[in-house]
Formats: structure tokens, sequence, C-alpha cells
């Protein structure tokens, strides 16, 4: 990337053309997102390799991408026509047929396709280290109705520190975590993606697996201003030795470029079950979060979710 003044020059593949905005993928794997003009006359294709330049903009939030643009292109110039040809890399797994670890697979793919819709008070506490410092200062507490349907979240009635926050979830300053459910079963149990997964002992009488996956592997993305990046992970999975269904997760995310502001994020996550009608389900319960910036700036998050319950036929819910 190249500054001169408010412009930014940009060199990559086109991922995504929509009608309000645009996503490149640099050599370095990061994606940039910026907003097309208002009328824009360009015609470019997806797979084409270009030349990005954009000035930045006030941050407009933008439904199409489901986040906040930062850029807005001033011209676009084709290098290649052709689209590129992507040839996916094989990666070699030591792959374990034992019954348990197919079980496990086999289990949790299948509730990763019938996630139960549901809605639960969380309170998150943020803390942060700036830089050069070296004890936790208390930042906010977030607490809002949180929404489930399927591996997607909305929040509604947000506050912070017992104030109305009237703005997106996701304008929220400093660290904002994730906003789904269950995102991480396929990507790590599913045969098809390049998550390397290994039996590693018994926790609690519970069956643990060490796995890793690869950058531009099958997890999702993380988003700072107009960058996003798919990182390597590494972790932990813990299954439940009654029913092979995944009640524990920890995930470290790192080899983040350069250019990329965050330099690691670490999660856990777990899960238990709780009655809603009567009726029990393997719901989340606890999270926590660990970000590391490259200026030495550390949050950290406490997640709780409480009072789960089914939807109310009357709640409108808005997807952010």
């Amino acid at each position: 990337m190249q500054a001169h003044s408010a412009e930014f020059v940009f060199q990559g593949t086109l991922e995504r053309l929509g009608t309000q905005s645009i996503t490149m993928k640099l050599a370095d794997g990061r994606e940039i997102d910026a907003r097309l003009p208002p009328r824009p006359r360009f015609r470019v294709k997806t797979g084409e390799v270009l030349e990005m330049t954009c000035k930045a903009i006030h941050s407009t939030w933008d439904e199409e991408s489901s986040g906040f643009q930062f850029l807005e292109i001033t011209k676009l110039r084709l290098i290649q026509a052709d689209p590129i040809v992507r040839i996916a890399n094989t990666v070699s797994k030591l792959r374990q047929t034992s019954p348990q670890l197919e079980r496990a697979r086999a289990v949790n793919l299948e509730y990763a396709q019938h996630l139960p819709n549901f809605v639960a008070d969380e309170t998150v506490r943020r803390y942060s280290i700036r830089p050069g410092s070296h004890e936790w200062k208390y930042q906010d507490t977030i607490e809002s109705e949180i929404s489930f349907s399927g591996k997607r979240a909305a929040r509604r009635h947000i506050r912070r520190n017992g104030k109305m926050w009237d703005r997106p979830f996701q304008a929220l300053p400093g660290f904002v975590w994730y906003g789904g459910f269950g995102t991480e079963i396929e990507p790590l149990f599913d045969s098809s993606c390049p998550t390397v997964v290994q039996a590693e002992g018994r926790r609690d009488g519970n069956p643990v697996y060490h796995f890793d996956s690869p950058a531009g592997g099958c997890f999702g993305r993380f988003t700072y201003g107009y960058q996003r990046f798919n990182p390597e992970r590494t972790g932990q999975a813990v299954v439940s030795d009654e029913d092979a269904r995944m009640i524990e997760y920890e995930e470290d995310a790192t080899g983040f470029p350069p250019e990329f502001r965050i330099a690691e994020r670490k999660e856990d996550a777990r899960w238990d079950y709780v009655k809603i009608g009567g009726a029990s389900h393997l719901l989340p319960v606890h999270a926590e979060f660990l970000v590391v910036y490259r200026s030495g700036e550390r949050w950290r998050l406490i997640a709780e979710y409480t009072n789960h319950r089914h939807f109310e036929s009357a709640s409108r819910v808005d997807f952010q």
C-alpha cells in the first residue's frame, strides 16, 4: 500500500463486486473494502487484477457488506484482464479415523445444520492495557439482548455502562467481539476444510482434540477498518464424553500481516445445557477474548450469557 496525503493505492484481485462497494484481495492475504462512488464508471469483473486508488471518507455504514466503509474509490486501473485461476493447496493431513473422532465430526456437523434459535441476555466486561503499561484497566460493561438465528446474531437494547447505545453494535469503541454462535463447528470438523485435528487426551473425563488451520482456511475473517484477513488458527476443542458435542473451544489466531493492526487474538468459549420451555439445549454460557495490537495495546473481554429463552412472537430481529 502507498499513501500520498489522503490517497491510498492498492494492487490485488477483485474478490467481490457489489452495487455499493467492492472487496480486493492483496498478495499478503489482506482484503480491502472500499465504497463505490455515487456514479461509478468502472467495468470490472471478479478475478481480474486491478490497481485501486482510494480516498479516506468519514465512516459510513454499508448494509451490503454489513460493515463500515472508510475508503471510497477514485480510480480503478486494469492490470490483468483474465481472471486468475486459483490452485488450492493440497494439505497433507494426518487424519485420525478413530470411531471417537468420527463420531464427534458427525454429531457436531449435524448440530451445526440445526442450530437452535433463541434469545439471551449478554453482559460483557471489557478491560485494556495501554502501550507501556502492565496493569489491566476496566473500560466498560456492554449489556444487550442478543438473538441467535442459526449462526447469526442480532443485538437490541444495547447499553454501555447503563446508558443506551443508539449506534450499530460494530461502532462500539475498542475491540468488538464476534456476533455469531456455532461458527467454529464446520471449520473445525468438516473434512473438506484444511483443518488438521488430532486427539490430545482428556479433560475432566471428556475427549480433547488439538487443531491447526492454515491462513485462508474455513474460519471467518477478522476486520479492522477497511482491511480484512483470515489468519492461521491453532487451539483445542473439548467434546462431551456422553454425546460427543463440543462444550469448550479455545483458539489462538496468529500470523497477521505487518500492515494489519491486530497481531494476535485468543478466544475461549464454553457451552452448557440450559432449559427453555422444558427442553434442554446446548447453548453458549461464557466466552473470553484477548486481542493484542501491534502497538502493544491489549483488550480483554469477559462475556456471560444468561436468561436463555425462545424468540418472542412480537420480537423484531434486525441482523447486524
